[in-house]
């Protein structure tokens, strides 16, 4: 039974460390045509109207995110952010015993989204073709 128990508790343990050292970043398409989205070099491409793509990296990063119009729609703009990835980590209070001081540290990190409407990709139009690299000329 003992044996028994500490292997569910590892296996819990082993769990939420994993999930717990992902950042994410959502990009959310609020535009009324198809978007192509590239976060760190990784394409998602032909994004549909109301939907997200959303991109996952272990440990913290920064990383640029890229969004423009789908070809072959009959509209251009283009829109391009950094973002800093990073896994959440909830608040925490250390103290030290020998002078009684206690610091209590914020929570960081965890799910960043951007939402990127009509607006956002004709004022930020920057790029008049889809970057280097993506294959997607």
């Amino acid at each position: 039974m003992r044996a028994a128990a500490a292997l569910l508790l590892l296996i819990l343990v082993v769990g939420v460390t994993v999930g717990g050292d992902i950042g994410r970043l959502t990009v959310i398409n609020e535009t009324d045509h198809y978007v192509h989205v590239i976060v760190d070099s990784e394409p998602f491409l032909y994004v549909p109207p109301g939907a997200g793509a959303t991109f996952e990296k272990k440990g913290y990063s920064t990383v640029i995110a890229i969004v423009f119009y789908s070809p072959g729609q009959g509209v251009s703009g283009t829109a391009e952010r950094k973002f800093v990835v990073a896994p959440y980590e909830p608040a925490s209070t250390g103290c030290a015993w020998t002078t009684l001081e206690c610091t209590t540290s914020p929570s960081t990190g965890g799910a960043v989204s951007w939402t990127v409407t009509a607006d956002t990709l004709a004022a930020a139009d920057v790029l008049s073709t889809p970057p280097q690299g993506t294959g997607l000329r």
